[in-house]
């Protein structure tokens, strides 16, 4: 946990009863008025940078509603703020602040609501800052929530409270934690992924390494170090770059330089080879990242339908026809999203399940083994673990298993890698429609408009969300940026033909330069000494030049090239 600090925290914001006002924004509107449900809408949360010990901020608001007549302590909303502000993220309904279950019956107001604001640090451990307790009578009819201050000092930040707030423990409860504001949130630098890995010049590429690395293996382990059969040393090798290493097979002589080759050989074949199976596996799943990658297109696309928007123009009727649609569409939307991610998790799960079925009758039928025996081999060998309770003992079986675990480890590592990767492309997806549905606020604009201009045009605002949703980073723009002045070459703002015909020429007229150095330079006589004090014109090239030149070498003296000054080496 941070080190002790002090600040304020102030909190602001307002509740409302859906029966008085009904919904106020595209979510909250799905839903029917009623009585018994407050809504609560967080202006800002000032303070919370200053709070934080590291220079940063990943605050939460929890709001937890409490009533000790009914031995109710509920938590029934939690957002995000980050950065001197709260822009509502919502979480499922965490807007919505439901009566607790009771089968007595409850009323809302009657209960004590506790705002609680926390800090989750780059250590990953949750700080309490501060606390209020009000009532919900208060909020009867859309009264404006308070202005809460919490005055922070050094014992408050340096425990954990009983309650269940830290990250696993959360998770565990089935509850998801609260993730920053995209758009308060800077992003680190992108790593790209290489085309070479990619292209099927890789693939190939990849196996001519692992190939070039079994055949030193055979020829250091069979003819230099060991004499084992051929088959044993392309087993061995394969064991040792793989990481399996069942321990069936070790190095039988007690020479150091066997021992130390063998060093260099196992860390030669953890780096190099386990980037060769990372492009074998890419490859092998590269439908699967297609997939991925579309997915992520799809949800660049706009989720604002403007015909189910309702306007001021539209009658209640029609208001509450476009809200029905809307919300059946959003149901629809969730069906389709929950289907396309199965469709996902099975292309992936395939994979797995062939190599396991593969492995297992093949490898018991030839090594004896039972259903389960040959099973537990195939999952420990696929995910490089290798106890070496279990292992190949035949020569043939040595011989598939050169093939197969190098095949078995790369396609279940790259499966695993994209059932995974499902899941963090719906997170993106979720996070991007939030951004692209909710509304810009006038800290938005003081934030896109940094050069202090009058307003903010479309290039500005285009970069601003592409950072925000984490599909370029500032680095990369200030490249682009570089990239357009440099061809801007009249330094208008605009790229016109005129700027390509001016950089054209003056890359001509440099080229002309280059060239007329060249001769210069070729033009002058390079002399070196050989042998013992005597000087010998080693070339001369100032035959080159319309000019005359004679050359003098003597014993004991630096040659003199016409009349100019003597050209010493």
């Amino acid at each position: 946990m941070g080190p002790p600090v002090t600040g304020t925290i102030t909190i602001s914001g307002r509740f409302f009863d859906m029966a008085e006002e009904g919904g106020h924004d595209e979510e909250t509107a799905s839903h029917k008025p009623r009585g018994d449900w407050l809504f609560l809408e967080i202006e800002s949360c000032q303070g919370l940078a200053k709070a934080d010990a590291f220079g940063g901020s990943d605050s939460f608001v929890i709001i937890r509603a409490k009533n000790p007549n009914f031995d109710i302590d509920k938590e029934v909303c939690r957002t995000s703020v980050v950065e001197d502000s709260l822009d509502p993220i919502w979480y499922d309904d965490c807007y919505e602040l439901p009566p607790p279950e009771d089968k007595n019956g409850f009323e809302l107001k009657e209960s004590i609501f506790q705002l609680e604001v926390w800090d989750s640090d780059p250590i990953k451990v949750g700080d309490f800052l501060g606390k209020c307790d009000f009532k919900g009578s208060v909020f009867s009819k859309s009264a404006d929530l308070q202005t809460f201050t919490f005055d922070l000092d050094g014992g408050e930040l340096n425990h954990n409270p009983p309650a269940v707030y830290n990250k696993s423990q959360y998770e565990a409860q089935g509850l998801k934690v609260p993730q920053p504001n995209p758009t308060r949130r800077s992003r680190g630098a992108t790593d790209h992924e290489k085309d070479l890995e990619t292209s099927n010049a890789a693939a190939f590429l990849s196996i001519g390494v692992i190939m070039a690395y079994i055949f030193l293996g055979v020829i250091a382990f069979g003819f230099v170090f060991e004499d084992w059969p051929v088959i044993d040393c392309m087993y061995y090798a394969v064991l040792t770059f793989t990481t399996v290493g069942y321990g069936d097979f070790a190095l039988e002589s007690d020479d150091w330089a066997s021992q130390l080759f063998n060093s260099f050989y196992a860390i030669l074949g953890i780096s190099i080879i386990g980037w060769a199976l990372n492009v074998i596996g890419q490859k092998m799943v590269q439908e699967q990242v297609k997939a991925l990658a579309a997915a992520n297109k799809k949800a660049s696309r706009p989720v604002v339908d403007s015909a189910l928007e309702p306007n001021e123009n539209d009658t209640e009727e029609q208001i509450e026809a476009k809200l029905v649609k809307k919300l059946e569409k959003e149901v629809a939307g969730k069906a389709e999203a929950t289907r396309q991610r199965w469709a996902k998790i099975k292309k992936n799960v395939w994979p797995i399940l062939l190599m396991f079925t593969i492995g297992s009758v093949v490898f018991g039928f030839l090594e004896e083994w039972s259903v389960i025996q040959s099973f537990y081999w195939c999952v420990i060998t696929s995910l490089s673990i290798g106890y070496g309770d279990f292992a190949p003992s035949k020569a043939e079986s040595r011989l598939l298993a050169v093939l197969f675990i190098p095949v078995s480890v790369a396609i279940v590592s790259g499966s695993i890698g994209g059932i995974v990767n499902i899941f963090i492309e719906e997170e993106i997806k979720r996070a991007n429609a939030k951004l692209l549905s909710r509304e810009l606020t006038v800290e938005d604009l003081d934030e896109i408009n940094k050069d202090g201009g009058e307003g903010v045009d479309r290039l500005e605002f285009v970069e601003f969300m592409l950072k925000a949703m984490q599909k370029v980073d500032q680095s990369l723009l200030n490249q682009l940026h570089a990239q357009f002045d440099k061809i801007d070459e009249d330094s208008s703002g605009v790229l016109q033909k005129d700027d390509l015909e001016l950089a054209a020429k003056k890359k001509l007229a440099l080229r002309r330069k280059l060239k007329l150095a060249s001769r210069k330079v070729g033009s002058t006589v390079i002399f070196t000494k050989m042998g013992s004090g005597r000087t010998t014109v080693m070339k001369a090239l100032a035959a080159k030049t319309n000019s005359s030149a004679t050359i003098g070498v003597e014993k004991g003296r630096t040659p003199n090239v016409g009349n100019d000054k003597a050209v010493k080496n």
